[in-house]
This record gives structure tokens, C-alpha cells and sequence, in this order.
């Protein structure tokens, strides 16, 4: 679970600190999806720029300069890939001919190794599912909507990714996650975060919600166009049944409690499926996974489930796996709040 930002100055009558200041409280309200990792990228001094950290997004410092039209950002949970390498983090910077772009994601990917070994992609350093998304559109040596197309229906598993272009062109291709943008015309500008609880908590924190606004509906299979002035254009890709279905299973949702999420585990041939919005709903605590590319751990709020891999098919896992599970979760666990630089920390302890 991760969280897409941002903001579109279409008119430019925002100030340098006052983009700062609207970005950095609307990054703040995004933490509650992730604050593993955060970023930005956007077009200043004639060249696209990409700032990231393996930070919450409150210690950021964003300093957004006057010409950044266009920002793009994300906060990170986690899931593939340690935050501490921040080539792993979000956005990723693409390379086209004569052009870059940047790519943000939220969701999780889990064809990615079968997609590098199918178009004979190179295996780069960068661990994080979402970065083949960036391998397909280099691919096409172009970013239009067919080569985004092309993109979005490769990949499988959930997401919603946003590009920005050198000419400040963003795009946003919309699989089964969530997106809400909002547009006010009076004072010529774009916000959008991954979800309408969070864009409306960050824009009243920011003193910004009680503009006149309009929001903008994206369906399932769009690809939204936003350019440098604000105008809108729309196109669409195939959201195949046969590759999305896992995701809207009814029996899992209803073990988890909701839209669920396929977490990386140890072993490749093990998942952990979880509630998508556990954190974001207010689920309790159940357990902290720690996994062995990772130095830090994530707290699965709500319940969850684990079950075998094969390919890209969910399978029962073997009985000795179910008993060694079985007794790694026997316990419950007790989270204690630590307020280390006004930060919650949660502790935890075993065997209660």
C-alpha cells in the first residue's frame, strides 16, 4: 500500500514557499499508506529533476522552485526492495531517446520477473515490481498513450501509475487502485492523492479545501492526460478479465475484510494476502513481518492469510509450512507506542 500525490499550477500563481507549503502537508497526509520512502519529481532550470529519500514524508524538506508547473510525488510502504536503497524508492526516472520521464506506482506487481524474461529486458540493480513498468515504455522508445497502452496491459496485479514528461504532460493510467483528483478553476490548479479521504485531510490541513473545486472521475482501464495548461484528454486500455480477476476474488476480500493486497514474502513461492486499506481503515495490529531483503519490518493491520505460489497461481501451502507458520503466528502480539521525535514507533513483543 502506497500513495500517489501531487499538484498541477496550470496558471503559475503559486509561489515557490507556498507550493512547498501545500505539497509538503498534502505529502504529510499520505504518510498513512506509507512512510517507508517518499518523492517528487518535477521540470525546473530546463531538465527534470527527481528528489527522493528512504524517509516519512514530513522529514522530506520539499523545496519546490517557482518554474515546477508540474509535481509528482509518492509515499512508500515498503513490499519488494529495501527503502534504504533508494534506487528502490519512488518516482523512477525513465530514459527515452533525447527525453526522460517519471514513474510513480502504487499497487503491486507480480508478473514482473516473467515480463524481463519475455521481452529480454535487462536485469537492473533496482528490486522494486513497479520499475518494469518503466522498462516497457523505454521498450517502445516513445511515451504516447501506445506505449503506455503497451504498458498497462502487460503488467499484472493491482495498480495506478502517474508519469510526468519533460513538457510537463502528466499522465495517469488507472488500473483496479484508487485516484482522486480535484480541479480549482478559480485559482487555476490540480490536486490529486490516492484517495478522496486523504486529498480531503491534507487540503483542509493546508487551509486549501474550502475553494470551489470539482473532482474528476477516472473509470477502471483510463489513461488521463493533463497538460501544461490544465486541459484534459482521455484514452483507455483493456483490463483483461483473466489477469485482473485474482485481484476481486469474493472469497479473499471476505476473509480480509476488504480490497486486498498480495504482499512479497521470503520465499517467492509464498504470499501473504492482507486488506489493501488495513491502515487506512483503522484495523487493529495483528502481526510485524520481517522479511530478509529488508532491515526494517511492516505491521499488517487486520487479517490476512498465507498461501502458496505457483506461477501465477495461488496454491495451499505444504503441510510442514503450514505447521512452521502455524507456530510463528501462534502467539499474539502487542504493540506499544514509542514517540521518538513525535514520530509513533511501534515496538512489539512475542510469546504473550
Amino acid at each position: 500500500m502506497c500513495c500517489l500525490f501531487g499538484m498541477i499550477d496550470h496558471q503559475q500563481r503559486f509561489s515557490a514557499k507556498e507550493k512547498s507549503r501545500l505539497l509538503s502537508v498534502l505529502a504529510a497526509a499520505c504518510e498513512v499508506r506509507g512512510t517507508d520512502a517518499s518523492g517528487v519529481a518535477y521540470n525546473a532550470g530546463g531538465r527534470l529533476r527527481i528528489y527522493k529519500r528512504p524517509v516519512a514524508a514530513h522529514k522530506l524538506d520539499l523545496r519546490i522552485p517557482y518554474d515546477a508547473k508540474v509535481i509528482m510525488g509518492h509515499t512508500r510502504m515498503t513490499t519488494q526492495g529495501a527503502a534504504k536503497r533508494n534506487c528502490n524508492n519512488h518516482p523512477f526516472r525513465g530514459n527515452l531517446p533525447k527525453k526522460e520521464f517519471a514513474l510513480a506506482h502504487n499497487g503491486i506487481l507480480y508478473n514482473d520477473h516473467a515480463l524481463r524474461r519475455q521481452h529480454a529486458l535487462l536485469k537492473t540493480k533496482i528490486e522494486t515490481d513497479s520499475y518494469i513498468a518503466v522498462q516497457l515504455i523505454e521498450q517502445k522508445k516513445a511515451l504516447d498513450t501506445e506505449s503506455l497502452r503497451f504498458m498497462a496491459e502487460q503488467v499484472q496485479g493491482s495498480f495506478t501509475f502517474t508519469i510526468l514528461d519533460e513538457k510537463d504532460r502528466l499522465y495517469i493510467i488507472k488500473g483496479s487502485n484508487p485516484l482522486c483528483l480535484y480541479h480549482f478553476p478559480e485559482q487555476g490548479v490540480w490536486f490529486y492523492t490516492s484517495t478522496k479521504e486523504i486529498l480531503d485531510k491534507g487540503l483542509a490541513a493546508a487551509g486549501f479545501l474550502h475553494h470551489p473545486h470539482e473532482r474528476l472521475t477516472m473509470d477502471d482501464g483510463e489513461i488521463l492526460c493533463i497538460a501544461p495548461d490544465g486541459k484534459i484528454s482521455r484514452d483507455a486500455f483493456q483490463m483483461q478479465p483473466e489477469l485482473y480477476g485474482w485481484y476481486y476474488a469474493p472469497f479473499m476480500q471476505e476473509l480480509v475484510g476488504g480490497l486486498v493486497e498480495d504482499v512479497s514474502w521470503d520465499d517467492e513461492k509464498i504470499a501473504l494476502i492482507c486488506n489493501d486499506e488495513g491502515l487506512l481503515l483503522g484495523l487493529p495490529p495483528n502481526r510485524s513481518i520481517r522479511w530478509k531483503h529488508i532491515d526494517n519490518y511492516t505491521i499488517i493491520h487486520g487479517d490476512f492469510f498465507l498461501c502458496g505460489v505457483d506461477g501465477e497461481n495461488y496454491t495451499s501451502l505444504p503441510p510442514k509450512l503450514i505447521e512452521f507458520y502455524a507456530e510463528r503466528f501462534r502467539y499474539p502480539e502487542i504493540f506499544l507506542p514509542d514517540g521518538e521525535d513525535g514520530v509513533i514507533s511501534l515496538t512489539f513483543l512475542f510469546g504473550m
